[in-house]
């Protein structure tokens, strides 16, 4: 990954998607992504959650990840869209659950047409690092994640910063659900992962964790 020098934003949003409109959502979802296409080309992913924290929290959850040039464009783009029908129509179709706004740490190029694909299993762990703890956290994430990326499937991890409030996320790809579901089999038989992994969720407050598997559009 090579550094960003165009400024590049992301937009992380998670929705839940109203019972009674589970059927329309897919309609009026297309009808209003072809509206977007005429006021911007930002490069946008839809990904529908299979597992949550707590649990039970992910049904008719869906996750967006959108790529803008800068702030100025997603104020204007969304200006500009909300004065549609289209737009009007697809809001109602759904509750907002959180949206954030964010960068990539060290401002590296995350190209997500090259590196998200259909059928990947993705993580989107949105989390606050204890203040008192910063000091300690990258060693901690490091040897945690140093047995993660062994597994079978890992594709990428990537750490974003958000720009509105102090929290670090985090995308985390697998290739495929198997994939994902077996990483996690192996770390609750491994003793010296499972530590790890107590101690790395010791120095975070978590605010959102969805895996979501990326849908075409």
């Amino acid at each position: 990954m090579h550094k960003n020098t165009n400024q590049q934003i992301f937009q992380l949003s998670f929705f839940k998607v109203k019972e009674e409109n589970s059927i329309k959502f897919k309609e009026y979802r297309e009808l209003y992504i072809k509206k977007r296409s005429t006021y911007t080309n930002s490069e946008v992913k839809l990904f529908e959650s299979f597992f949550s924290f707590p649990k039970k929290n992910s049904k008719d959850v869906f996750i967006e990840l959108t790529s803008w040039e800068s702030l100025e464009e997603i104020e204007k783009v969304t200006e500009q869209l909300l004065q549609t029908n289209e737009a009007k129509q697809y809001v109602k179709m759904f509750s907002l659950q959180e949206s954030f706004r964010m960068k990539t740490q060290d401002d590296v190029i995350f190209n997500m047409e090259e590196l998200l694909k259909r059928g990947q299993a993705v993580e989107f762990a949105v989390r606050q690092i204890k203040p008192s703890k910063r000091k300690v956290y990258p060693k901690w994430r490091k040897r945690f994640l140093g047995n993660i990326i062994t597994k079978k499937g890992y594709v990428l991890d990537q750490e974003f910063h958000c720009i509105d409030e102090d929290l670090d996320i985090l995308l985390f790809v697998w290739d495929s659900v198997k994939h994902f579901e077996q990483a996690g089999k192996e770390v609750k038989r491994s003793p010296k992962v499972l530590l790890q992994l107590i101690g790395y969720f010791s120095l975070i407050k978590n605010r959102v964790f969805h895996v979501g598997q990326m849908l075409i559009e």
